[in-house]
């Protein structure tokens, strides 16, 4: 018999009931191709996502045939001290990960993404990947069965032995194959010498965008990460079950159409985890999160209370657009401490453990309990 768990948004929850880590997949990609010190634009189109992952960040360029990398275990936020993007991170594409815990052990130095192959069967390539493979257990099983040895707990270096394991004769054809052993959710960029691979499942269930850039494009998995750049312009999603192909010094990219669109985009992106400036199908997460407010009263219109208490940010537009709707005060009587230089941990929900989650929380959020005392 199917069991029905009503949520009452205890933070004890997830712990009584078991059912932490139920969203494990949140990651943010990034990449700046065909554009000069690509690196540099990629990476602060990265910091724009630091909400998607903040347990690790790296970086990988290419130039001439060589691949560039930078790999740290912090957030994107406290950058990449030392570095000289221009001089340690060359080239005209580069693509970034930022890291949230995925089903891999996220303090391993393995677990940082992007992977890189060197001179596999199917040619150097780096992969980047934000998703949880669903069915990966018991291929990886056979994949080891075959003498394949793994050096990360990622579903992502499954995917990428895949590839090189494929009988098929060139990189892209061996992209679709695996593609197509894989059950959803992901989003992928696959990097080469010559070419970058952007690609979603073909449920579309995590998201990725393309934006153009000078003479080259962005790709990220948030189009809110384009502002970042006054000059750059959204141009479109990569559809589900579509591959995106860029070409070295080429102006224009290809569209591979690899698997049926079934799309089931995840609704959590728009409720809490995307950036409220960020856009699906043309509207704004913010926009989404005040009607989701609004719906609360259509559902209860007897509903009542002393004032409507947003707990920041995640909660804010929705408690907006109750109050718009219902006319009950609203009130900020949590104050939100926001990231700095020597706190770059600002969402409870990347933390790896449960303990954590509620550390950050009481660390990053102070109420006036003089104020609701009594209510």
């Amino acid at each position: 018999m199917q069991q029905i768990i009503s949520l009452k948004g205890s933070l004890d929850e997830e712990q009584e009931l078991g059912i932490k880590g139920i969203f494990p997949e949140e990651c943010g990609l990034s990449a700046a191709v065909n554009i000069p010190f690509a690196s540099e634009y990629a990476f602060k189109c990265a910091s724009a996502q630091d909400h998607r992952g903040e347990k690790g960040v790296g970086i990988v360029s290419v130039r001439k045939s060589k691949f560039y990398i930078e790999k740290r275990r912090w957030s994107v936020i406290l950058g990449l001290p030392g570095v000289n993007f221009k001089k340690d991170l060359p080239g005209k594409t580069a693509i970034v990960h930022n890291r949230y815990a995925t089903e891999g052990d996220s303090d391993s130095p393995s677990n940082v993404q992007p992977l890189v192959f060197q001179e596999t069967s199917k040619g150097s390539f780096v992969l980047a990947h934000n998703g949880t493979m669903n069915n990966v257990r018991s291929i990886k099983k056979d994949l080891m069965k075959k003498g394949v040895a793994f050096q990360s707990t990622t579903d992502s270096e499954i995917m990428a032995h895949l590839i090189t394991h494929s009988n098929e004769d060139t990189i892209e054809k061996a992209i679709i194959s695996a593609l197509n052993q894989i059950t959803a959710a992901y989003s992928l960029l696959i990097l080469t010498p010559n070419k970058l691979f952007a690609i979603r499942d073909r449920f579309g269930i995590r998201p990725l965008s393309i934006g153009k850039l000078k003479s080259g494009f962005l790709v990220c998995s948030e189009n809110y990460a384009f502002d970042q750049y006054p000059s750059s312009s959204y141009l479109r999603e990569v559809e589900p079950g579509e591959i995106i192909v860029f070409e070295k010094n080429k102006d224009s990219f290809e569209s591979i159409k690899y698997a049926e669109p079934d799309e089931h985009f995840c609704i959590f992106e728009g409720i809490y985890f995307s950036h409220p400036r960020t856009t699906y199908k043309e509207y704004y997460n913010e926009d989404f999160r005040q009607e989701l407010g609004k719906q609360i009263l259509i559902e209860n219109p007897d509903l009542q209370g002393d004032f409507i208490l947003p707990v920041l940010d995640s909660g804010k537009h929705a408690a907006i657009g109750l109050f718009k709707k219902s006319r009950i005060d609203y009130k900020e009587y949590f104050l939100r401490k926001h990231k700095t230089s020597g706190d770059p941990v600002s969402r409870s929900f990347t933390s790896a453990t449960y303990q954590e989650r509620k550390e950050v929380a009481f660390k990053k959020l102070h109420l006036r309990k003089d104020k609701i005392r009594g209510k």
